[in-house]
């Protein structure tokens, strides 16, 4: 657990400045006193105390304590809050240090009713089984987002964005969400993007994608005991060793693999004893949206498709009962804050 020493005057400062930003419910909550960080917790044990007691108490204890000379400078503003206006405000209402605390405490009272209400609307909302390995949040249905009144549609599309880890835009560019991709009844595809982050619209679901660039992918020569690293994508390729499930062994050991992203003129049989099958066709009946269909990595040998990971294996190549077999697989890695996918 990390502990700091975060104090009264300190989260009176983060309250006003998130609100001279105009932050909403979640931004005048300020500093939490507990929440997870880095696979650990993280504690703000000294939120209710003022700054006079945390000095008093490391005089008398001979503790010493550093002063970052950046702290005075003006031209930040939490430091033009702490030195111009929260003087002033102190010298007015003494009391108001305690009293945005309390604020504070309230806001963030009403922000769990309001993510209380959002899960359950994003619950409802949810396609179950949508297939979209681009990112950890669920696929939406968009008629059922809007179904719901304005308000709670703008509330859980901001729970949505942020439990996958984003700031949520702001209203007037949720707004603009809505009326673009929720409200139209037919509207086949579209897109809105933000911060390295992309909300797409196919067919009546939406899709969050998280840092997906469009770049020209090159075919790679591939070995199964590797992880291989979708370029610009979160995800990546991996084996899974299975038994009677999967792709035969014996028709990968030996073999060059290659992975490529093509669709024009590939085919694969997906039913046994039943024609071969276009990968384009493929996607459509399955209803696997474009923008994923790009990122998603086709697995050849000798030029014939064995799978393509998340769709479909070749069942002329699949492993029969008892048989050592191979599963690919996409499996979500996250992407860096610093890499906006574009």
């Amino acid at each position: 657990m990390l502990l700091t020493a975060h104090h009264r005057g300190d989260e009176a400062e983060t309250v006003l400045y998130k609100w001279f930003r105009g932050a909403g419910t979640r931004g005048l909550a300020a500093m939490p006193a507990v929440r997870p960080f880095a696979g650990g917790m993280l504690a703000r044990p000294f939120l209710d105390l003022p700054r006079e007691s945390l000095r008093q108490y490391a005089s008398e204890h001979g503790l010493n304590w550093i002063e970052d000379p950046a702290n005075e400078r003006l031209d930040f503003d939490r430091n033009f809050i702490r030195h111009r206006l929260m003087p002033l405000v102190m010298a007015r209402w003494p009391a108001a240090e305690g009293n945005i605390r309390r604020a504070s405490i309230n806001a963030a009272d009403s922000l769990q009713v309001l993510e209380r209400a959002a899960a359950l609307d994003i619950a409802a909302a949810t396609i179950s089984g949508a297939f979209n390995p681009l990112s950890k949040a669920p696929v939406l249905d968009a008629g059922t987002l809007r179904d719901l009144p304005l308000e709670n549609c703008f509330n859980a599309v901001r729970h949505w964005v942020n439990a996958a880890g984003y700031a949520a835009p702001p209203r007037r560019r949720i707004a603009y969400l809505r009326s673009t991709l929720v409200e139209p009844e037919e509207r086949p595809s579209g897109c809105f993007a933000f911060d390295g982050v992309e909300i797409r619209r196919y067919r009546h679901a939406l899709y969050l994608l998280e840092g997906v660039a469009r770049i020209e992918r090159q075919a790679v020569a591939w070995s199964p005991d590797r992880a291989l690293p979708i370029p610009g994508t979160p995800i990546e390729l991996v084996a899974i060793e299975t038994e009677g499930t999967g792709l035969a062994r014996r028709h990968l050991d030996g073999r060059a693999l290659t992975v490529d992203w093509t669709t024009t003129d590939r085919t694969l049989r997906v039913v046994a004893g039943g024609p071969r099958k276009s990968l384009r066709k493929l996607f459509q009946e399955l209803g696997v949206p474009p923008f994923i269909r790009r990122a998603l990595p086709r697995i050849s040998a000798a030029g014939a498709v064995l799978c393509v990971p998340g769709v479909a294996d070749n069942v002329d190549y699949r492993a029969e009962r008892g048989e050592p077999g191979v599963r690919f697989r996409l499996r979500y890695v996250g992407v860096s804050r610093g890499d906006s996918g574009q």
